[in-house]
């Protein structure tokens, strides 16, 4: 077995899945987050089917002119500092904005945006923002109001290994159509399955819409797994074994190509689902051995698509720029269907903001261990964040807010230098 899969394979043995009896399981009552027992039913608000819903309106919130013109005097301010500033393509002196930056501008966006913060933790685990004025802003206004309404949210995190803490999901032209699997997806036009991102929370900003395609669908997972629960019990301890999933050649410093971590978690009272499709097949077909695909781990993935896919389950819906999409990672998944650029020399690309941010103590849900491998550093309590004399909770120094999409891979391994590995 090659070395990277051992240690991988140890991890996953040492971690197994919690024991399975099936009787047991069906006799299992129904439990809210905080107390959820292995293979029971989630409960709550977080567990909804989109026919649950009457229409957009019970989950939209519309910004207001008054919203609008407390965030452009808030971003109006921050300018104003001159610690803000265009270096190159990069927003310098970005992560020295902080939410108190703000505060005495936002007198009624404030609360709703904490409200909406409290719905994606406690709540149904999404919301969805109309319409930011991103047509009249620069591009420096545009990341500095999205900073601004981040913070109000969490702490921003680094998205890659350019260190990006605001990142650009867009056709960059690395590999359009994603030829090669160890191409990180967002920056292509290709679909993206159904998958949750690294992080607590995700927040994307729409600038610009596709000519065609591009749509954006979400789905509770606790609702899909409640459902898998009652027509395939059997796939539930599958889903919580061992998965492995392939890092796409971004291996910082001591790390393995490869790690472990399972679909479906249960940690001290919490339900946590973690899919990150097309990540297990690069694995299976890198590494074979404990990482292949066994015929079981592909019926439950195909059963876990099968039921996100079923109408009435999903919302699905397409942004329009300014829309602002917000989920809960550990409760919700989300997917985008391939998308085609207008043609032309000056033809406009389908473009988003992407946040991923840390929700930091006494709010942050408790994580398994493996987690760490996912966000490549310490997923405990405190996420990896340090506290300042301020009070203020941040990640070290050094990260990048780039002004236009650029290349967040360092290396991009081509997909016929890698034989399978036994």
């Amino acid at each position: 077995m090659p070395a990277p899969l051992a240690a991988a394979a140890a991890a996953a043995a040492a971690a197994p899945a919690p024991a399975f009896d099936a009787a047991a399981v069906r006799a299992l009552a129904p439990r809210e987050q905080g107390a959820v027992e292995p293979y029971a039913p989630v409960v709550g608000r977080q567990a909804w089917l989109a026919s649950d819903f009457s229409g957009p309106e019970d989950w939209t919130i519309q910004l207001s002119p008054q919203h609008i013109a407390e965030l452009e005097a808030a971003i109006a301010a921050v300018l104003a500092t001159g610690r803000v500033r265009a270096d190159g393509n990069n927003l310098e002196g970005l992560s020295s904005v902080t939410e108190a930056d703000a505060a005495a501008h936002l007198p009624t966006l404030a609360p709703l945006l904490r409200a909406a913060r409290a719905e994606v933790l406690s709540g149904r685990g999404f919301a969805l923002l109309r319409r930011l004025p991103v047509e009249r802003w620069s591009r420096e206004q545009a990341l500095v109001a999205y900073w601004i309404l981040g913070h109000h949210w969490g702490v921003p995190m680094e998205q890659n290994e350019r260190r990006h803490v605001i990142g650009h999901v867009k056709d960059v032209g690395v590999d359009p159509y994603l030829s090669n699997p160890n191409t990180r997806i967002y920056m292509t036009r290709a679909a993206q399955p159904w998958h949750v991102d690294s992080s607590d929370l995700v927040a994307l900003l729409c600038l610009a819409e596709a000519k065609e395609g591009g749509n954006s669908g979400w789905a509770s997972s606790m609702a899909i797994i409640n459902t898998i629960r009652e027509e395939a019990p059997e796939l539930l301890p599958v889903l919580a074994g061992p998965w492995f999933l392939d890092r796409k050649g971004e291996v910082g410093p001591g790390e393995a190509p490869v790690f472990h971590m399972p679909i479906l978690m249960y940690h001290q009272g919490h339900a946590l689902v973690a899919l990150h499709d097309s990540y297990y097949q690069l694995a299976s077909d890198k590494w074979g051995g404990p990482a292949e695909l066994s015929p079981l781990q592909l019926r439950a993935l195909e059963k876990f698509r099968e039921v996100a896919d079923r109408p009435g389950v999903a919302i699905r819906t397409r942004l329009a720029p300014g829309d602002v999409q917000l989920l809960n990672n550990h409760t919700q998944i989300h997917m985008r269907s391939a998308y085609r650029d207008w043609e032309g020399e000056d033809g406009a690309q389908r473009h988003l903001l992407r946040l991923w941010l840390a929700v930091p103590p006494p709010d942050a849900v408790p994580l398994p261990d493996c987690f760490k491998h996912l966000w490549k550093r310490f997923a405990g309590p405190h996420r990896g964040l340090t506290r300042g004399a301020n009070g203020r909770w941040a990640f070290p120094e050094g990260q990048r807010a780039p002004l236009e999409a650029e290349v967040g891979q360092a290396h991009i391994p081509e997909a016929a230098s890698l034989p399978r590995a036994r």
